[in-house]
């Protein structure tokens, strides 16, 4: 089933990650973004992975996108502190089990809703966090901050646009969605 806005016809509409509903709704790849980690420039934990290491500017530039660039395994954060997302999302479900295929148990010191919140509370040094990549785009260089690569398939995930099949759409509705077929 759709979700229940989209189900009550509430929203034309909806972003999501994984595709909602099943026969009753289409889903159209709109773009994939990649977790990233966000460690404090001035952790100890960077001296030993600066092969690894990706700027604010390689982020923006997409470099982490390319396949052959290395991704660092979240084992080597085992001792680290962590600002972690709340249970309820996407991002707390794929962290979780990315520390899972680790084989380590995240140290979890804060919890947050917001991904841009957790971003900046790492450029403050108040802990670790898995971030979008696309949050870059959002906000200038701190240049208090380390980025690295996740080195699990977890971390790419698919943004998709979602509406009912049987359900009137606006103009303005079925506009957006031949730009973002044209984009993809």
């Amino acid at each position: 089933m759709c979700s229940s806005d989209l189900k009550n016809g509430i929203v034309d509409l909806v972003f999501a990650i994984m595709p909602i509903g099943g026969d009753k709704c289409v889903h159209i790849p709109f773009m994939n973004e990649l977790l990233i980690l966000a460690v404090p420039k001035s952790a100890t934990i960077n001296q030993s992975l600066k092969k690894y290491q990706l700027s604010y500017h390689d982020i923006r530039s997409r470099h982490h996108h390319n396949k052959d660039f290395p991704a660092v395994s979240l084992s080597n954060f085992a001792n680290e502190a962590f600002i972690f997302p709340h249970e309820a999302s996407d991002m707390y479900v794929r962290s979780t089990k990315m520390f899972e295929n680790a084989g380590i148990l995240p140290n979890i010191t804060l919890q947050l809703d917001q991904n841009i919140t957790s971003y900046f509370m790492t450029a403050n040094n108040y802990g670790i966090s898995i971030i979008r990549d696309n949050i870059l785009d959002l906000v200038c260089d701190t240049e208090n901050i380390v980025f690295y690569k996740i080195d699990d398939p977890l971390s790419t995930r698919t943004l998709s646009v979602h509406y009912r099949k049987d359900h009137y759409l606006s103009k303005i509705s079925q506009e957006f969605i031949s730009y973002v077929k044209s984009v993809i």
